[in-house]
């Protein structure tokens, strides 16, 4: 069995969750940003993952980014992540594949990585 790879500062996409308060996958195969990745106690991985849109994106509020189409080959559309609202997801096929594959994850880079840098101090994690 393959391992899911979710690389820290990649992008990945997830059936997110439509709440938080519920998880289950959600209807939506959409991009996030992974934030950090953990092995619990009983040894299940888990990846805490910032929710991103194509919804809103010229307009950006407190810990919050875009990043343009161009800048990455995995989004289609300019794409805003909120760091804010972030969620720790089981490593599993049931989240991160769609069909019999999970899509290869791409990492932030240039002028993603300041707006990264600078919506990261914003939601104090760093």
């Amino acid at each position: 069995m393959c391992e899911i790879s979710a690389p820290i500062g990649a992008i990945v996409r997830v059936w997110f969750p439509e709440s938080e308060a519920v998880m289950v996958p959600g209807p939506k195969f959409r991009p996030v940003l992974v934030l950090q990745v953990a092995t619990r106690s009983d040894g299940r991985r888990e990846a805490l993952v910032a929710y991103g849109t194509s919804q809103n994106t010229r307009s950006c509020g407190l810990g919050e980014f875009t990043v343009k189409s161009g800048d990455v080959h995995c989004l289609d559309r300019d794409t805003k992540f909120c760091l804010t609202r972030a969620v720790w997801l089981p490593l599993t096929r049931q989240y991160f594949y769609t069909g019999r594959a999970q899509p290869a994850p791409e990492s932030l880079r240039g002028a993603s990585m300041a707006s990264f840098f600078r919506a990261a101090k914003e939601a104090r994690l760093v």
